[in-house]
């Protein structure tokens, strides 16, 4: 991450989010190769060790927790990614999984599978088949596996909303960030799809991240849409909320609506 902020400084300008709203809404122009440097989930590493880097530089981050507390544990999507760090082996995972589904859950989840392939063919790493439970988890499943996931935690890692209390942003990291210059935007609550949720679902998920961070920002506000998921419905949602811009996960170069702006994730930042 050092070396990818020193690259960044030596080819690009970065800027604050508060350039680039000024920028969006018309009232500043952004220097040449402006950059600017965003990060998701609200994890607790965000203070610990990424603020004081960006500090010490003198940079400021736009920063997307998730609206909920480390008192109210882990999200699925955080969960998921421990349970398949703990597990080498991808079938031991999955066997795991199926001996606590039902006979209708364990035919669904196959049925996702085979869906999952066709939607996302093996890309130029081949066929991962721990990838492939991932999406199908977070894409398809994840109302239906969110509490076997979190029974697993119990199992085999601990309890998650003991986890979570280490895992996540907590008030006073956030209060020192922003009085450090640092800038934060929603991410919803669950980390769920929001083209798949409902539209009441997705107004609560929007109304709950502008109610947790009215104690630390009056905006303007952006959002990051969980895996960069979102459609014309989600857009429209997001403007109504109030939200100034979105960022999607993927692409660079020129955006066709500031509420799908792309961003370049830091796994194509050099060095790499």
């Amino acid at each position: 991450f050092i070396a990818q902020l020193d690259y960044l400084q030596e080819n690009y300008r970065v800027v604050g989010w508060p350039d680039v709203a000024a920028h969006l809404g018309g009232k500043a122009s952004l220097p040449d190769r402006a950059c600017l440097l965003t990060f998701d989930d609200g994890l607790r590493d965000a203070y610990t060790h990424i603020y004081p880097l960006l500090c010490r530089r003198g940079l400021s981050g736009l920063f997307f927790p998730m609206a909920r507390t480390p008192e109210q544990g882990l999200a699925g999507v955080q969960t998921l990614q421990l349970i398949a760090n703990k597990f080498s082996d991808p079938v031991e995972f999955e066997s795991m999984l199926f001996a606590k589904l039902s006979a209708g859950e364990r035919d669904q989840f196959m049925t996702d599978i085979a869906r999952e392939k066709a939607e996302y063919p093996p890309d130029r790493f081949g066929e991962n088949k721990l990838r492939s439970l991932r999406r199908v988890i977070n894409t398809y499943m994840f109302r239906e596996l969110e509490p076997v996931l979190e029974e697993i935690c119990r199992e085999r890692i601990g309890e998650p909303k003991e986890l979570g209390r280490a895992f996540y942003l907590g008030d006073g990291d956030i209060r020192e960030m922003v009085a450090g210059g640092m800038h934060f935007g929603g991410h919803g609550i669950t980390h769920y799809r929001m083209t798949r949720l409902t539209p009441d679902e997705l107004h609560k998920e929007l109304a709950a991240s502008r109610e947790f961070l009215a104690p630390y920002t009056s905006g303007p506000l952006a959002l990051s849409y969980p895996y960069g998921d979102h459609n014309d419905a989600v857009m429209a949602a997001v403007r109504t909320a109030g939200f100034v811009a979105a960022f999607a996960d993927k692409g660079e170069g020129l955006a066709d609506s500031v509420y799908a702006l792309p961003r370049v994730d830091t796994i194509h930042v050099p060095p790499k």
